[in-house]
This record gives structure tokens, sequence and C-alpha cells, in this order.
């Protein structure tokens, strides 16, 4: 009795069985290379918005704190909020805020916050907060600059920093620049007239 041949893969079918494998292969780690990037990309932009995020909910947290408590918790002399302008535009100002706090103290404590932008040992740029007495903290990383761009004074009106500073003012607006080049505005109203002067 005869037998059967027996039947394999020809070399012409294994060569396109392999050939197709291996497009199935390129296209599937190129699809997860992309996956990878975008989802990479999306975590990025995500941690800039934060970032951007923090930095501005700072800026106006402690900017909004000049004056605070004067005239229902005490007094105390000179200006509620001084600027220092930088040397040029690229180069951040520096704020420095007076308020009062009460904070179960028998007597209300006069506080002094400098706000400022500088580079730390490292090279990175960061947004620092300095309580009088103390160090200097970082407060945010890779805010690269702090401007005034506008005052409001009393009668409502936006004054530029570089034309005469009224004496008090309702308002400030103010600009934060960060590493990646994105630039963010932020409104500070006082819930009164604050004095104004240079730092």
């Amino acid at each position: 009795m005869k037998g059967r041949p027996a039947r394999g893969f020809t070399l012409p079918e294994v060569l396109i069985t392999l050939l197709i494998a291996g497009v199935i292969i390129v296209a599937a780690a190129e699809y997860a290379s992309l996956t990878w990037t975008h989802y990479r990309k999306t975590g990025d932009t995500l941690n800039r918005i934060q970032l951007e995020a923090i930095a501005r909910n700072a800026v106006v947290q402690e900017l909004g704190f000049a004056g605070y408590g004067r005239g229902f918790l005490g007094d105390f002399d000179g200006n509620t909020i001084e600027v220092g302008l930088g040397a040029t535009a690229d180069s951040p100002d520096t704020f420095r805020i007076h308020y009062l706090e009460e904070r179960w103290l028998e007597e209300p404590l006069e506080r002094h916050i400098t706000l400022d932008v500088a580079r730390d040992s490292g090279g990175t740029w960061n947004l620092y907060r300095r309580e009088e007495g103390a160090t200097r903290q970082p407060a945010v990383q890779d805010v690269t600059n702090l401007k005034v761009t506008g005052f409001v004074d009393e009668e409502g009106q936006l004054r530029m920093p570089w034309t005469p500073w009224p004496a008090t003012v309702t308002g400030m607006v103010v600009q934060l620049t960060f590493s990646w080049d994105t630039k963010r505005v932020a409104y500070i109203p006082f819930i009164s007239a604050q004095r104004l002067g240079w730092l």
C-alpha cells in the first residue's frame, strides 16, 4: 500500500506569512509608540496647566492680602503694598505686601511678605515667597518672570507702571511667565484702597 505523501509549507508560503507577521508587528509597535508619545505630551500639558494655576493662585492670594486687617484689627504706618520694578522687561519685579494677622493671637501680628522670581542653585526658575525674618522659600517652579502691568486707581482707571503712580490703588494687574514661554495675566482686586509705594 502506497502512503499518502506528506504535505508541508512551501518556501514562498513561509516567506509571505513572515512578511505579513512583520508588517503587523511594525504597525503595532508604531501605534504603541504614538500612543505613548501622545500620553506623555498630554501629561506634560496637564502638569503645565496645573503649575500655571498654582502660581497664579499663589500670587493672587498673597497680593490680595495687602492691607488686610488695617482699620478693624489695628493699624500700621507706611504703604500696604510696595513694588520694585525690574531693570528691563525681562527682569522680574519684586512685590512686598504688608498686612495684619490675628489667628488666635491676643494682639494682631504685622506680616511683611516678599514675592519675587529668581533662579535657584540648580538653575531652575522659581517664584519665591519670603516672610520677614525667614529664609526665602520656593513657592512654584518654572516661573521665569513676574511683572506688574497696571494699577487701578480709585477712579477705576488703569494706570501703567511707567506713568506716575497713584498714591492708592484698588487693584493691580500682574503677568506671570513660565519656562515653556506661556504668559498668564491675573487681576488682583483689593477690598479697599491700598497705599502704593516703591520698593
